[in-house]
């Protein structure tokens, strides 16, 4: 029997004509764990946390609010008609400014109104003035197009994009561990049904040896060697029970479903699967695999921010264009007029000798990509060495699969041969109940080895990031 369905288990176990029990599959069982386990909900919340600081640096391109208000009293001791004696000003100044990250440029409306009051050896003089004014400061060399202004929030966009590959990463670490606890399942459940079909046979065997005796056929060790059978089967059994009780609470409080205990795993447990060449996955791996992902992802993060500081190195050389209204007189009334136009141009220019900052930073920053370079093909390497380990071992595996069909086989061979000579009398049962024994273990050997040989293949699955299903990825388990 090469392929199984451990749902069809439960018939050994229940009474024969009961309904069988409703199945959970491994894919079904996962999807559960996905929906209710908070792990998953709490690993979700990583990138989003991220999401929500690099809105945060969004506020760079907000308007922001400028006031001064001033009052001021200077007393010169000279009086003449050029130089006031006292003089008192009163100065309100307010703005409204904006950075503007596609040029770089930074954009600002203000108004000011100030108010004087001046003793001259003449007398007295007051004045208001009003003025409004624009001016636009425009990058040509430094920052051009907004490179500095936006480059937080672009490198944080990695960070986070990065937050999400760990985050599913983390989840099907998880999963795999899960994964792992349901073949215990199935392996559980596999050695209570060779363990039921062991104590049948032997209670069997235990009825037919009492028969022989009460007719004088067989001594009477053979009832006992045939009672220790069973009791000793019933011990196995035992401790199978308890141990599928233990991994059924475990599964049970993990997927938060209580009704776990009611329902039996569907898994074919000896079915070999396909395997892909050793080239094909290595090629997968270096080209699809999240955590080699990871890592080109600091690689595209540390050029972007190289284009930045290569930038920063530039000097700092801005058009500032300006215009406003003015308005200045005696009276606040005729002040308020501001009708007098005001224009301004200029070139701003800075540079700061040396610059050995931004050089110092660009080379750290090109050494960290060395790094990560080199980091990555360790990685691509380290993937591609367990990879080969695991198909390795899953080749191997196979073999021993054959192996313990054939070694089930020659056991029920010897059974029946044992068993015939014993009922002609040419035999002892102890031979019987040996060759019983050890077609049960060449049956619990095979079971192990299938699990163990599907346990490598869901650690195989998950090292190429095929367990867990994704927006992108469909397959899932």
């Amino acid at each position: 029997m090469n392929k199984i369905n451990l749902a069809s288990y439960l018939l050994l176990l229940v009474t024969p004509g009961l309904i069988v029990a409703e199945t959970l599959s491994i894919k079904n069982f996962l999807e559960q764990v996905q929906q209710n386990h908070p792990f998953f909900k709490k690993e979700s919340l990583n990138p989003e946390i991220l999401k929500t600081q690099q809105k945060a640096l969004l506020g760079g391109e907000d308007w922001r609010v400028n006031a001064t208000t001033s009052l001021t009293h200077e007393e010169t001791g000279i009086s003449n008609a050029f130089t006031p004696e006292k003089a008192n000003y009163a100065n309100l100044e307010t703005s409204l400014s904006r950075l503007y990250w596609k040029t770089g440029g930074q954009m600002s409306l203000g108004y000011s109104l100030t108010r004087s009051s001046q003793d001259f050896s003449q007398g007295n003089i007051k004045s208001y003035q009003n003025y409004v004014n624009l001016q636009y400061v425009h990058p040509l060399m430094k920052n051009i197009n907004g490179i500095l202004s936006r480059l937080n929030y672009e490198l944080e966009d990695y960070n986070v994009q990065n937050a999400e590959i760990l985050s599913l990463e983390a989840k099907e670490n998880f999963l795999a561990e899960l994964a792992d606890k349901y073949l215990d399942w199935i392996l559980q459940t596999e050695l209570l049904r060779i363990n039921n079909k062991r104590l049948s046979i032997s209670e069997t065997e235990y009825k037919r040896t009492k028969r022989k005796r009460s007719n004088n056929l067989v001594p009477k060790v053979d009832v006992i060697r045939s009672k220790h059978a069973v009791l000793r089967t019933k011990q196995s059994l035992q401790k199978v029970k308890a141990d599928l009780a233990s991994i059924l609470a475990d599964l049970s409080v993990l997927s938060q479903n209580q009704n776990l205990l009611n329902l039996t795993p569907e898994y074919q447990i000896y079915d070999i699967k396909t395997l892909p060449s050793k080239t094909k996955v290595n090629q997968s791996i270096a080209n699809n695999s999240r955590l080699v992902n990871s890592f080109q992802l600091r690689l595209d993060q540390i050029d972007n921010q190289l284009r930045g500081l290569h930038n920063d190195k530039k000097p700092e050389l801005d058009l500032i264009v300006g215009a406003g209204l003015l308005g200045n007189d005696s009276g606040f009334g005729d002040a308020a007029s501001i009708n007098n136009p005001q224009y301004s141009v200029a070139l701003n220019f800075s540079y700061p000798l040396g610059n050995r900052n931004a050089k110092a930073n660009i080379d750290q920053s090109h050494l960290q990509k060395m790094q990560l370079e080199e980091g990555k093909n360790d990685l691509i390497l380290t993937l591609q060495a367990a990879a080969a380990a695991i198909l390795e071992r899953l080749s191997q595996l196979e073999k021993s699969l054959e192996l313990d069909k054939a070694q089930i086989e020659s056991s029920k061979l010897k059974t029946r041969e044992e068993l015939k000579r014993y009922n002609q009398g040419r035999s002892e049962l102890t031979f019987v109940l040996q060759s019983q024994d050890q077609e049960q273990q060449a049956e619990i050997s095979y079971a192990i080895t299938a699990i163990t040989y599907h346990k490598i293949y869901l650690r195989y699955r998950a090292l190429m990031d095929e367990l867990l299903s994704t927006s992108n990825n469909k397959k899932g388990v």
